[in-house]
């Protein structure tokens, strides 16, 4: 049985009706409840241009637009609706051609042995929302294997118009000169070196799926894995707080959890667990049933019982969406270093100090893999490569050192 997560006493409404406007109309269904609020909250007086920009600023006008215009028509200004059914136009036309972007470059890496896992944009839409034209994006994302990403991917793609133009370790951006995406392809979901997640590419493709979009299958996370990496996603998006936390990524997390009843809580909660992500998780789903009435699985509840910060931290990310920098519950979060170790039940996640160590000494990078090419099946010794190049690295400074002293005798 599903009971809402609990929350601090006092929660925050939005500072203003055009936020409280958003955050009861940004979903694809809404109980009676909320039905009527958001009624009352359009009979009190819209300011309209404040909306939009929020909506934009927040990434939610399509989704925000399509339930107004479903569900709150005749509350609406004639203007407003027509500039609500151009948004929702826009992004429809904008997926489309998202989609054959995409499926072009699936279509170009599978057949030549690469596998590939799609996930958010257009996906993600589909996945969470049932429709690629609800959820608005800005680029397209695959996730390969590293040694693909090292090894075959950058040929294949600027061998077929596309130019890389960022390198971001973990990610490579590349974009081609006709196109209006680009392409992000990354060799692991998040950014070693300020989210660690140990989610391995090999693992999360045996748990694939596949999702058809217009005349592409494309292959995807699972639902358990998704909402492990939308959970993921949104605290990355919290340790940024001078960028912004859009309420859309709340949403994505809200919608998978809704439109999936089928979700197996219980397995995402184990493997969250494994990854070192509990904590990560229960954030995700306690942020969901603040702000969209999101309930909550017994699992996923029993887990985060133990975690005494959590309602503070699920404020925390209210605040970063709806609140400014000078009124917050807990101003020590706004620091990333603080905020990645409240969040982390591990503690070579928890130290920053542990988790750039590991990332230089441990983990392959691409220095490793261009000292050596080893055949694909042999990807994981890529660990007994890092030792062997650094001791050519470091080794032949030392002894540059060592001469250079001997010369200045």
């Amino acid at each position: 049985m599903a009971t809402p997560v609990p929350g601090p006493a006092a929660s925050p409404a939005p500072p203003d009706r055009e936020s409280e406007l958003l955050a009861l109309c940004a979903r694809t269904r809404v109980d009676p409840t909320t039905h009527a609020r958001t009624g009352e909250a359009l009979a009190g007086g819209i300011d309209w241009p404040r909306f939009f920009s929020r909506a934009e600023a927040n990434q939610v006008l399509p989704l925000a637009g399509a339930m107004l215009c479903r569900a709150h028509a005749t509350s609406c200004p004639g203007d407003v609706l027509r500039h609500l059914k151009e948004a929702l136009r826009s992004n429809a036309v904008r997926s489309l051609v998202a989609v054959e972007g995409l499926g072009r470059v699936v279509d170009l890496l599978e057949p030549s042995g690469i596998p590939v896992i799609s996930f958010k944009g257009p996906l993600l839409s589909m996945l969470a929302y049932g429709d690629p034209a609800l959820r608005a994006f800005g680029d397209l994302d695959i996730w390969v294997h590293p040694w693909d990403f090292h090894h075959r991917v950058p040929g294949l793609l600027v061998g077929h118009g596309w130019a890389q133009f960022a390198d971001f370790g973990f990610e490579r951006s590349y974009v081609r000169a006709e196109g209006d995406f680009t392409l992000d392809v990354h060799q692991s979901l998040t950014n070693p070196r300020s989210m660690p997640c140990s989610l391995r590419f090999d693992e999360a493709r045996d748990r694939s799926i596949r999702v058809t979009l217009q005349r592409h299958a494309l292959r995807t996370l699972s639902h358990e894995d998704t909402v492990i990496a939308l959970c993921v996603q949104l605290a990355k998006d919290a340790s940024e707080p001078h960028r912004g936390v859009p309420l859309i990524k709340v949403c994505d997390i809200a919608e998978m959890i809704r439109n999936h009843p089928g979700l197996d809580a219980a397995a995402l909660i184990e493997s969250a667990r494994r990854l070192g992500m509990l904590k990560i998780v229960c954030l995700g789903y306690a942020v969901a049933a603040r702000l969209l009435g999101v309930e909550v699985p017994t699992a996923v509840r029993d887990a985060g019982r133990r975690m005494s910060d959590l309602p503070s931290l699920a404020l925390h990310i209210e605040e970063c969406i709806f609140g400014t920098d000078s009124r917050r519950s807990r101003p020590e979060l706004l620091e990333a270093s603080v905020w990645n170790a409240a969040i982390r039940e591990r503690v070579r996640d928890r130290s920053r100090t542990l988790v750039a160590l590991t990332q230089d000494f441990l983990a392959p990078n691409d220095r490793d893999y261009a000292f050596a090419r080893l055949p694909r099946s042999l990807d994981r010794a890529y660990a007994l490569v890092k030792p062997v190049r650094l001791l050519r690295d470091y080794g032949r400074r030392l002894v540059d050192a060592i001469a250079n002293a001997a010369g200045r005798r």
